[in-house]
C-alpha cells in the first residue's frame, strides 16, 4: 500500500470519528454512573485515579452486574453445551451422521472452555458493554503458535463501526496508544521510522496513537489466496504521520459488533441503562441527600451562644450555629428531617432501575406456595420469552457469526474430525439449545403434549382416531423441543431394524401359540375319543 492510501485510510477513520461524537457525551454519562470499570470516552481519567467519585447509589451498576450474569448463564452457559449443529435441510440423520455432529459441537465447546482461549471473560465483557452501552465488541482469531481460537474484548471508546447497505456491521477502527516498546515488540522490522526514533533518544515510553482499521477489500484477485487477496483487509497505521506499519488480512470479519437494540437510522445500539439513565441521575443525586441528611440527625450541627463565635454559619453536621443573644447553653439543631420520606422515594426510582434492566425477571421472587420442578421451569421459561426479542439480536449479531467463525477457523486448521462421506459438501446449519433458546420452544413441546392428552381421550372411545397422528414425527420434534441428546436416539434404520425383528418375534409368538392351540385341540380330541370307545 502506497503513502497515499494510508493518508485514505487515516481520512476515513477520521469521518467514522466524526460520526460518532454525538453519542460520546451519552456514554460518558454511562461510564460515570453504569459502568466505571471501562475507559473514558473523555480520555480524562488519569491512571490510578478513583472511578466511582459520582456514584452514591450502587442500584445501577448491581442491575447490570445481574444482568450480564444473566446473558451468561442463559445464553452461553459455562456448564452446559449451549448449541448443536445440524444439517440443513435434514431433519433425519443416521446414527453415523448425528455421532459426528455431537462429536464436532462437543469439540468447539471444549475449544471455548481452554483458560488461553480467554472466553469466558472476554464474553462476560462483551454482556457488560451491551448492557451499559447497547453496544460492544470482541475479536476473535487464531493463534497459530498455540494452536487454539482465541478472544479479546475491546472498551468501546476505541472502537468505531461502520455498516454496509444491508445494516450488517463489516468495518472497524481501533484506535490504541501504545508505547514506542510495545510497537516494536509488536511489529519488529516494520517499526515505523517516528517509533523507531524515539527508542534511539531514549524516551522508549513515548506514546503513539496507532490505528487498526478492517474493513472490506474491493480490489483483490479472488483467486489468490496471499494475505493481501483475503476478503477484508487489516491495515495498521500510524495516526500522527499517516504512516503504514503493516497490512494483511482476513478471510472473514474477525469483530462480533452484538447491539442490545437499535434505532431505524443509527449505527450504534441503545441499552437498557440509556432508558432509565434519568432515574439513575435521580437516584444518585436523592442518595447524596439523603445521606447528608441522615448525617445531621445522626451528628447535628450545635447551636453555641453569639459571643466568640465567627461567620458565616454552617450547617453540615458536627457543625456550630450561633442563637439568640441571653442563651448560653449549647443545643443541638433539630432539623426533623424525614429520612424515611426519602427512602421510600428514592426506591421508587430504584424500582424503575431494576425493571429497566430486567432483574426482576432474572430473579424472580420466591411464592409463598410450593412449586413443583416443573412450576419453576414454566416460570423462567415464561420470563425468558418475554425478553426473547433481545436475545434474539444477540444470537444474530454475536453467538451465530462467533460459532461460524469458530467452526470455520477449525477447520481451515485441521481442529476437528473428518466428517462422514454423506455429510461431504453439506451445508451445516446452527441450532441453539441453551435455556434462553429452549424456552422459545418451550410452548411448542406443551402444545404437542397436551394434543396428544386430548387426542388419547378420543382413543379410548374411537381408537381409529390414532391413524391421524405420527407418533415417530410428534416424539422426534418433542426430542428436539426438550434438547434430547441425539446419542440416546435411534436413526430410521436401527428403528425399522428393531420393529422388523419385533414382528417377527410376534409372528414366531402367533405361530407357537397358533401350534399350542392345535396340539391341544388334538389332544383333546383324542381324549374324547377313546372316552367314546
Amino acid at each position: 500500500m502506497a503513502q497515499n492510501n494510508a493518508r485514505h485510510i487515516v481520512h476515513r477513520f477520521d469521518e467514522m470519528k466524526n460520526g460518532r461524537w454525538m453519542w460520546e457525551g451519552l456514554w460518558q454519562d454511562l461510564k460515570d454512573y453504569v459502568r466505571p470499570s471501562t475507559d473514558d470516552f473523555y480520555r480524562y481519567t488519569s491512571k490510578g485515579k478513583s472511578q466511582v467519585d459520582k456514584i452514591f447509589d450502587g442500584t445501577a451498576l448491581w442491575a447490570l452486574g445481574q444482568l450480564s450474569a444473566g446473558l451468561n448463564s442463559f445464553l452461553t452457559s459455562p456448564t452446559e453445551r449451549w448449541f448443536t449443529l445440524g444439517i440443513e435441510g435434514r431433519p433425519s440423520l443416521s446414527a453415523e451422521e448425528m455421532a459426528y455432529l455431537e462429536l464436532v459441537g462437543d469439540s468447539v465447546y471444549a475449544e471455548y472452555q481452554r483458560p488461553e482461549v480467554n472466553f469466558a471473560p472476554s464474553i462476560h465483557e462483551t454482556y457488560m458493554d451491551v448492557g451499559a452501552f447497547g453496544t460492544a465488541v470482541i475479536f476473535q482469531d487464531y493463534d497459530a503458535d498455540n494452536r487454539h481460537v482465541m478472544f479479546n474484548s475491546f472498551p468501546l471508546v476505541e472502537c468505531f463501526i461502520g455498516e454496509d447497505d444491508n445494516g450488517v456491521i463489516d468495518t472497524l477502527g481501533r484506535l490504541k496508544v501504545m508505547t514506542a516498546l510495545q510497537i516494536r515488540k509488536r511489529f519488529g522490522d516494520k517499526t515505523p521510522s517516528a517509533v523507531a526514533d524515539a527508542i534511539r533518544k531514549d524516551v522508549p515510553n513515548r506514546e503513539f496513537q496507532v490505528l487498526h482499521m478492517t474493513f472490506p477489500r474491493e480490489d483483490r484477485d479472488v483467486y489468490k489466496y496471499d494475505k493481501l487477496n483475503k476478503a477484508f483487509a487489516s491495515v495498521w497505521a500510524l495516526v500522527d504521520d499517516a504512516e503504514l506499519i503493516s497490512e494483511g488480512g482476513f478471510d472473514a470479519f474477525p469483530y462480533h459488533v452484538p447491539r442490545w437494540t437499535k434505532l431505524s437510522g443509527e449505527t450504534y445500539g441503545r441499552s437498557p441503562a440509556m432508558d432509565c439513565l434519568p432515574d439513575i441521575r435521580m437516584v444518585n443525586a436523592m442518595a447524596k441527600t439523603l445521606i447528608k441528611g441522615a448525617q445531621k440527625i445522626v451528628d447535628p450541627p450545635l447551636q453555641v451562644p453569639s459571643d466568640g463565635f465567627m461567620s458565616p454559619l454552617r450547617t453540615s453536621p458536627g457543625s456550630l450555629l450561633m442563637h439568640e443573644q441571653g442563651s448560653d447553653l449549647i443545643t443541638p439543631l433539630q432539623t426533623n428531617g424525614r429520612v424515611d420520606i426519602g427512602i421510600e422515594f428514592i426506591g421508587y426510582h430504584r424500582d424503575r432501575i431494576i425493571k429497566s434492566f430486567f432483574v426482576d425477571w432474572l430473579i424472580r421472587g420466591k411464592k409463598k406456595q410450593r412449586q413443583t420442578t416443573t412450576e419453576i421451569a414454566d416460570d423462567r421459561d415464561e420470563m425468558l420469552r418475554q425478553m426473547s426479542p433481545m436475545l434474539g439480536r444477540l444470537q444474530v449479531e454475536l453467538l451465530g457469526p462467533m460459532l461460524q467463525r469458530t467452526f470455520d477457523l477449525l477447520v481451515k486448521h485441521n481442529r476437528l474430525p473428518l466428517a462422514p462421506e454423506s455429510l461431504t459438501d453439506q451445508s451445516y446449519e446452527i441450532q441453539y439449545i441453551s435455556p434462553a433458546a429452549l424456552a422459545q420452544f418451550g410452548g411448542k413441546a406443551i402444545q404437542i403434549q397436551r394434543f396428544l392428552q386430548d387426542v388419547a381421550q378420543f382413543a379410548a372411545v374411537k381408537p381409529e382416531v390414532m391413524d391421524r397422528i405420527d407418533v415417530d414425527a410428534a416424539v422426534m420434534e418433542l426430542a428436539k423441543y426438550r434438547d434430547v441428546s441425539r446419542k440416546v436416539l435411534r436413526d430410521d434404520a436401527q428403528v425399522a431394524q428393531i420393529r422388523e425383528g419385533r414382528a417377527q418375534q410376534q409372528q414366531q409368538q402367533q405361530q407357537m401359540a397358533q401350534g399350542q392351540q392345535m396340539a391341544s385341540a388334538i389332544k383333546d380330541a383324542s381324549v374324547a375319543n377313546k372316552n367314546f370307545q
